[in-house]
């Protein structure tokens, strides 16, 4: 089972991950 902290960590890499390509 998938815990909240563990979306918020996953999701926190794909932001860090995307942000660069983005900008």
């Amino acid at each position: 089972v998938m815990t909240f902290g563990m979306i918020i960590l996953v999701a926190g890499i794909v932001i860090l991950t995307t942000l660069p390509i983005l900008l």
